[in-house]
Order: C-alpha cells, then structure tokens, then sequence
C-alpha cells in the first residue's frame, strides 16, 4: 500500500467541483493524484463531517481489486503543515488539517463524453440521447465489468451509483481501447458516515434470520430514492446504472455466476487483513467498526446473488428476456 507525501496542487488539473471538493495534486513519488475530502458542504444540512469516507474508499478499493474489477490506482497521502502554510490562500474553503487523506491516481485520457449526452438529451430529446449513452457504454474492452460492478455494489450497498451521473470512468489506453474503470466508494454502506443507524442496519443484517426482512431492508439501501408499490419500483435508477445494466449480456447465461462466485468466497481472513491495512485515524469508532464491517461482508456476501435475483424481477435488466438468473449452484449458506 503507497504511503505517500502530498507536493504540489495541480490546479491545471483541479477535478469538477462536487460537494466534497476533490483536489489534484502530485504526491511524492512524482505521480498525480485526486485527493478525497471528507468535509462537505450540502444544501439542506450544511458542513458535514462524512467521517466514513476514507475507511470506506480504501476498503472497497481494496475488495475491488481481490475482485478483480479495475479501478484506479489508490494511495494513502500524507498532507503535511508546511504544505498548508504554503498553499493557505487557495486551500481555506477546503479546512484541510495535517494528517493522512485518501487519494486515486490520476488516468489520462478520460473521456468527458458524458456531458456532450446531457447536451444531446435537452437539445435533440431523450430517445436520441439514451441510444447515445447506451452506445457510449457498450463500446468498451471490458462489458462484463459492469455485471462486477453492480455485484459489488450489492455486496457494500453502494446506492449512490443507482443515482449518480458519474462514479464510472471511461479512458483509452495506450493502443486507443476504451476500457471501464469504477470508482468513488466513499458513499457505500448506505452513506458516508460512521453513526448509529449504519450500526442499527449492520447488526440487523449480521443478526436477522428471516429471509424477506433482509432482502426488503438491502433493498432499500440499495435504492433509498425509488418507491414501489405492489412489489414494482415505479420510480427507477438512473441513466448510469441503466446503461450499465443494459450493456450486460445474457446470451452465455447468467452474466453474475463469476463475480458472485468469487463474492462468496471471500475469506474473513481476506476481509480483516483489507480492514487492518486502513489507518487507524480513519476508523472512527475504533476496532468495533472493523469488527461490524467485517461481519456484515461475511452475512452479507452470500446475500448478493438474492438481492440481484429481486432486482431482476423488477425489471431493472431489461435486455434479460430469459425470465430468472439460473445459478449454477447454491451456496451452503446466506438466504434460502
């Protein structure tokens, strides 16, 4: 793991301003990073503390790549008080302390071609701009990340890609192939903060035997701003996701047997190492929240392949024309 020390703001790099107000710097080992502020400013409620952000960023990073789903390059990057003497003026707004802060390295040739989408959606009308966006994510080396992708944000109830107009990112490599990189895990585990309703929902999960009463409540993390009625969601996820999830193929079958596959197996071994590797100043409520978060991969992991099962039912694979995902077996245990 890159234990590194901030050196310079790249300010011809300064990624779009989002509420939590991303920096671009280069660290010490001459690379160029995106760094991660846990300080947001919201509409409603003001500054926030998301005090999770970085625990959560480097563990699902980390169980990312025990997966096998790419994604960018991370580092622990250490911000010294010299640093901010030196840059006070431009780094006020941002009331960045001394002390370790969580970062992605920097991938070039990003393409920008989600904003042109938005462009075509109010300028040439909806129909015209979703053939664009589900284009612009077929066209990738890679399609069957995104069945990885949706499996893993089952399994660290990651609602805010349901939502989110990014948190994927497309970039060409070296030989022009477009290739699909995930990120931005901060907001897992139904939201951004260590507090007591995460604890409340975690030790549900961890300690609740009735089968419907699980699935109805990772249901509803998972997709906190839709309703349903009659067990149909008659508000549905975002261009994201449903472009995502209209790139998956099920022409071989059943496009999450591997990526569950490898879900269930996930050692608690495995888990608790991710977990001790995350520093201590992130972990907010000490070895209690490692312990909660390394029980509830544990429960949940053999969840994910029923959460997708529902979520298949509500029709939010529409290019699945096969009726139910056939798994090729069950798991000895988890939901029944």
């Amino acid at each position: 793991m890159d234990k590194l020390y901030v050196d310079l703001l790249l300010n011809e790099l300064k990624p779009k301003d989002g509420q939590s107000k991303p920096l671009a710097i280069k660290a010490s080992n001459s690379k160029k990073y995106i760094l991660k502020n846990q300080w947001v400013n919201t509409p409603d409620k003001g500054l926030i503390n998301e005090n999770a952000v970085f625990m959560q960023e480097m563990f699902v990073n980390q169980l990312a790549l025990a997966l096998g789903i790419p994604v960018p390059n991370f580092a622990i990057l250490n911000i010294e008080q010299e640093f901010i003497d030196e840059n006070k003026e431009y780094l006020f707004s941002y009331r960045l302390k001394p002390g370790l802060y969580f970062g992605t390295e920097f991938i070039p040739n990003v393409e920008d071609s989600l904003e042109n989408i938005y462009y075509l959606e109010k300028q040439q009308g909806k129909a015209y701009a979703i053939r664009t966006w589900n284009s612009y994510y077929k066209n990738v080396t890679n399609p069957e990340v995104y069945a990885d992708i949706i499996a893993l944000d089952c399994l660290t109830l990651n609602g805010d890609r349901f939502t989110n107009q990014g948190n994927i990112l497309i970039a060409k490599d070296e030989k022009e192939r477009r290739k699909v990189f995930a990120i931005d895990f901060g907001h897992c585990f139904s939201g951004p903060t260590w507090d007591k309703n995460k604890i409340q929902l975690f030790n549900f999960i961890i300690n609740n035997d009735n089968s419907d009463k699980i699935i109805e409540q990772l249901t509803q993390a998972l997709t906190d701003n839709y309703s349903f009625n009659d067990g149909k969601m008659i508000s549905s996820p975002g261009r994201v996701f449903k472009s995502m999830s209209n790139a998956l193929s099920f022409n071989n079958g059943n496009p999450f047997q591997s990526i569950v596959s490898k879900i269930e197996s996930l050692s608690q071994t495995e888990i608790n190492k991710m977990l001790y590797n995350i520093p201590n100043e992130w972990i907010t409520g000490s070895d209690m929240q490692r312990h909660l978060y390394s029980e509830f991969i544990q429960a949940n992991k053999c969840n994910v392949r029923y959460v997708l099962n529902l979520m298949n039912s509500l029709n939010l694979f529409e290019n699945n024309k096969g009726g139910s995902l056939i798994w090729l077996k069950d798991n000895l245990s988890g939901i029944r």
